[in-house]
């Protein structure tokens, strides 16, 4: 009696496996993940300048300075600094402002933009507005003026205008001398991306016969914003 459960248990135990080993010899699913990736490049446009010099990051884009230094005597007047100069004494002189876009269709062709203009500097990712020229030591520090009698006397003064190419629209005045601007909102040129806009800032300085001798440095930075509001 035994031997008979014994061999009824085993046989029980075999048909009990069969099942489960069929399950596994059939089951051929698989899983997958599929990663999708998308890029959009939006209509867009930069700005560049023709001068070699070091670029830092500014707050999410890229800043880019550029130096004019000039020698000048009492009573003397410059209207040609950051243009392309033949003075001997002048350094780096003659700098263009490029403005390319990325996208040339539509009408107009190419996403709008517009340039901005402010007396001052970044400091890190702080811009510190001025439009004065800092004397470096104890001299009087030179105000923007285009004034009557703003470049000759004794008293000296800086001032700015903007040579724009062809489809570039100087604003706001700009094309003829004008104040280094104080304001955020100072809007000197406009374009679209039809063309690649060359814009050349020209400064203009007087020193007066008072002015003492020292070193004298003002800047001025320019934003372009695009698509413009």
């Amino acid at each position: 009696m035994k031997k008979s459960i014994i061999a009824t248990g085993a046989a029980s135990l075999a048909l009990a496996a069969m099942p489960v080993v069929g399950v596994f010899a059939v089951d051929t699913s698989t899983s997958t993940v599929t990663d999708e990736i998308v890029v959009t490049v939006p209509s867009s446009c930069a700005i560049t300048s023709t001068q070699t010099n070091t670029s830092e990051g500014v707050g999410d884009g890229l800043h880019t300075d550029n130096s004019y230094a000039v020698t000048m005597q009492n009573g003397e007047l410059r209207q040609d600094i950051g243009a392309t100069s033949t003075h001997a004494a002048d350094q780096n002189a003659g700098s263009a402002i490029s403005i390319a876009c990325n996208d040339t269709s539509g009408t107009p062709a190419g996403p709008s933009w517009s340039l901005t203009a402010q007396g001052g500097e970044y400091s890190g990712d702080t811009f510190v507005a001025s439009t004065e020229m800092d004397a470096a030591g104890s001299g009087t520090n030179i105000q923007t003026s285009i004034a009557e009698g703003s470049t000759t006397g004794t008293t000296s003064s800086w001032a700015m205008k903007v040579n724009g190419a062809t489809g570039v629209s100087i604003a706001n005045s700009f094309d003829n001398w004008h104040v280094i601007p104080g304001a955020t909102n100072n809007t000197i040129a406009t374009g679209n991306g039809a063309v690649e806009a060359v814009i050349t800032p020209v400064y203009r300085v007087y020193i007066g016969t008072a002015q003492e001798t020292d070193t004298y440095t003002g800047h001025v930075t320019y934003t372009l914003t695009s698509p413009s509001a």
